[in-house]
């Protein structure tokens, strides 16, 4: 419901959601909302890429896989959105730091 009308609205978008056990908003926490963001980039272009984690062995091979898939020579930055009680986040960078990248993309 809420995906299809974020879609009517922004029918050329990247759609990409995530949920959570709550939302916290000022010293308030609330539970059965939704929040949502518009990004709009005057150049940047944006590339998404959706895979279900189960079907690799491990964290280590989906974050392999997906910077094998990205377009390295253009890349500034990645942002990757997981179920963290699907995904082991440590097994994951180590994945994405096998792929021998051209420059680094983690921050600390």
């Amino acid at each position: 419901m809420i995906c299809g009308k974020l879609k009517k609205l922004y029918p050329a978008a990247n759609i990409v959601l995530c949920s959570t056990t709550g939302e916290i908003y000022d010293d308030a926490v609330f539970d059965n909302s939704v929040s949502s963001v518009a990004i709009e980039f005057e150049k940047a272009q944006i590339k998404t890429l959706q895979i279900n984690s189960r079907e690799y062995a491990d964290s280590f091979a989906v974050g392999n896989f997906l910077f094998s898939n990205l377009p390295q020579q253009e890349l500034e930055y990645v942002l990757i959105i997981s179920d963290g009680g699907l995904v082991n986040a440590s097994e994951l960078v180590r994945g994405i730091e096998s792929i021998k990248l051209s420059q680094n993309f983690f921050t600390v």
